[in-house]
């Protein structure tokens, strides 16, 4: 929740209109808020992710349902709250990071959290599977923006 409310603060200053997702929207679409940036033509729909630290972030597939995660859900961006030294957002498209996940993530599964960076991880018990990444890899697509709150 604080990320999110970070989220909508920093978009509120900002000047966009912001709405927050209906429960439905949240988990069906895997979409938090609705944000209407005056100079862009169309309403986006941003999906809010927090993480610890810029070298352990988490990207999901398939989620612990064995569902769509959020990588295959209708948002069109997804924003990481990284709360490391100085609370930035790490912004980047979804669609774009699901490539990144079909072009670069080994798809043969692990059960070792060791060994999940770049690489399928499915914990035990669950049918998810993620994958860690780093604020470098994030950085390194071409959408991916840095808000610094």
């Amino acid at each position: 929740m604080m990320a999110e409310m970070a989220f909508e603060n920093f978009a509120t200053a900002k000047g966009w209109e912001v709405e927050k997702a209906s429960f439905v929207d949240d988990i069906n679409k895997h979409i938090d808020y609705y944000v209407f940036n005056p100079l862009l033509t169309k309403r986006r729909g941003f999906d809010i992710k927090k993480s610890s630290s810029p070298n352990e972030m988490w990207i999901e597939y398939t989620n612990v349902n064995g569902n769509d995660g959020w990588l295959r859900g209708q948002s069109d961006c997804i924003a990481f709250y990284l709360d490391d030294t100085d609370r930035r957002f790490l912004v980047v498209d979804r669609d774009e990071l699901l490539d990144f996940w079909e072009s670069v993530v080994d798809p043969v599964v692990t059960d070792d959290k060791r060994q999940a960076y770049l690489r399928a991880y499915q914990r035990d018990g669950r049918k998810d599977l993620i994958a860690k990444v780093k604020e470098d890899d994030i950085k390194a697509l071409v959408t991916t923006r840095t808000w610094v709150i």
